[in-house]
């Protein structure tokens, strides 16, 4: 038992702990039990930023996430009780974070980050269900008033890009319409899909609609080309608590690593 603990010691020592952005649909955190779980969750993936969707939660609920180990939150509250985005920067972030500008659906937040010399955009967003144009119009347009940062946008788009290869049912997934969309937002924005890049022909997913039966990979990493040469890996979890995995993006700092003081476990 005590080797094996050693092992963990030397494994979170010796390895240098790299800025990591994670991303997930949480499928509504109006529990108390399910986003304690939700934070263990995030705890145990050492993210240094987490982008949650889908929360159902209100302004006020959201502050609700502020725990000891939150520094400071952004947040587009739900309406309705539909949608919820909100962003958790942990404590030991060192940089700098401002809010540029979020909806009243809970659809989008739009940060700037500095870490060390690196400056880009953080745009994390819960689609909505049904496909609108109009609605990855606006995204495009949102970031296009900051010119010349690059991007990392995160999040749920609620479309599969490639058919063939991104869901397990693809007759249902076949609509010209969303596929567009995210051709939109890549061609518009000139960003790539992350975690397609590294794994050009794996089949993962990302949801699990118990409903229809179907797996699909409808949550995204996509990011600028000269912010993507930052990333050591983009990878997917597996799917709990939520029926949606989560996205993890982990970025290399030009001067080198972040040494950032992590999680602390019990």
């Amino acid at each position: 038992m005590f080797s094996a603990l050693w092992s963990l010691v030397l494994v979170v020592v010796m390895q240098p702990n790299l800025p990591r952005v994670v991303s997930w649909n949480v499928g509504g955190i109006t529990s108390p039990v399910k986003r304690a779980k939700i934070l263990q969750a995030l705890q145990r993936q050492n993210a240094l930023i987490a982008c949650l969707q889908e929360t159902k939660l209100s302004r006020a609920e959201h502050l609700k996430l502020k725990t000891r180990w939150v520094g400071a939150l952004y947040q587009s509250p739900a309406s309705h009780g539909r949608g919820g985005v909100v962003v958790l920067i942990h404590k030991s972030f060192q940089g700098q974070v401002r809010l540029l500008q979020h909806d009243d659906l809970g659809r989008y937040v739009l940060l700037e980050v500095t870490l060390q010399s690196m400056v880009f955009l953080l745009l994390a967003v819960y689609a909505p269900n049904q496909y609108a144009h109009g609605f990855f119009s606006t995204l495009v347009s949102v970031c296009s008033g900051h010119v010349g940062k690059p991007v990392l946008l995160v999040g749920d788009l609620n479309v599969v890009h490639d058919p063939t290869i991104d869901c397990s049912g693809a007759a249902s997934y076949r609509q010209l319409g969303p596929r567009r969309g995210v051709e939109f937002l890549l061609s518009s924005l000139d960003l790539v899909d992350g975690w397609r890049v590294l794994h050009p022909l794996e089949r993962d997913f990302t949801h699990t609609s118990r409903a229809h039966g179907t797996h699909s990979r409808i949550d995204y990493a996509l990011l600028s080309p000269s912010l993507f040469s930052r990333v050591v890996e983009v990878q997917l979890s597996v799917i709990m608590v939520s029926d949606h995995a989560m996205v993890q993006v982990t970025l290399e700092t030009p001067e080198g690593v972040q040494r950032w003081g992590g999680w602390k476990f019990p």
